[in-house]
């Protein structure tokens, strides 16, 4: 889905793109030192917005659903 809202993007802009790997790291902290370093001008993905990342960067709102969810164990059954 990143990839069809990025062309339709690039598109309007008449833009043109490449997507790489990061360069700096394998995880997620890879794309954030991109952006640091200047070697990316956009990243994107499942990029959980903690308050750090709110201060740092210009995070767009979310576009699609999360998987993340809270999990707590079930109290067990009231004896009847």
């Amino acid at each position: 889905m990143q990839v069809r809202i990025f062309d339709e993007i690039a598109s309007a802009l008449n833009a043109t793109y490449e997507i790489r790997p990061p360069f700096y790291g394998k995880r997620w902290d890879g794309l954030e030192a991109d952006l640091r370093r200047g070697v990316a001008d956009v990243a994107w993905g499942h990029i959980v917005q903690t308050a750090d990342r709110i201060h740092a960067f210009d995070l767009s709102p979310s576009f699609d659903h999360d998987a993340y969810c809270f999990l707590v164990a079930k109290p067990p059954e009231l004896p009847r």
